[in-house]
């Protein structure tokens, strides 16, 4: 599995349809001198060569904003589940 793209947002909408609406994106700018700071924040992640048994399967995700050395600055884990239909084939 990869990650194609990834979109931060204040949330997310999502209509009958399946369509999805990112709500506040980039209101809010964290600069370094206020890290570690807790935020509310969405996060959609969008996998590609997804193997079919992970359909519908809960998964661990990490994200972390390092500095240029490579050190950890803040990093956040969360549940998030796997959609049981791909959404966007190809």
């Amino acid at each position: 599995m990869n990650l194609d793209w990834i979109i931060l947002a204040e949330g997310f909408g999502t209509a009958s349809n399946g369509a999805v609406t990112a709500i506040g994106i980039n209101q809010m700018v964290v600069i370094a001198p206020v890290l570690p700071i807790t935020t509310k924040r969405g996060v959609m992640a969008h996998f590609v060569d997804i193997k079919p048994e992970l359909a519908g399967q809960e998964l661990e995700v990490t994200l972390t904003v390092s500095d240029a050395a490579g050190n950890a600055i803040v990093a956040q884990t969360a549940p998030a589940r796997m959609n049981p239909v791909q959404q966007w084939p190809d």
